[in-house]
């Protein structure tokens, strides 16, 4: 649980760094969607750059703590919603 408790710590520590950075952001699923995705390809260009050279070497660790932070305002930004509408009776939810 080591690992587990460091990781969640390193997604909570970017989680802050972006609220810091952006305050709290309110989007359509569509544009969280485009912002994980974007996240999401920078983690597959940090990985492709490590394997065969370039200048994001190095970063797939720390692009994939952004794609999991970014994952989580998501679901932070769905359980919100949901509080709103007073149904978070389910472990299972949408946005």
């Amino acid at each position: 649980m080591k690992r587990f408790d460091d990781a969640i710590m390193l997604v909570k520590a970017e989680r802050e760094r972006q609220f810091a950075k952006w305050g709290k952001q309110r989007h359509d699923v569509f544009t969280w969607m485009t912002i994980l995705m974007e996240e999401v390809g920078e983690a597959a260009q940090a990985a492709l750059h490590t394997k065969f050279g370039g200048k994001a070497k190095g970063t797939f660790g720390l692009e994939m703590i952004h794609v999991a932070a970014v994952a989580v305002q998501i679901i932070e930004w769905i359980l919100e919603k949901k509080k709103k509408k007073n149904s978070l009776s389910s472990p299972r939810f949408s946005s």
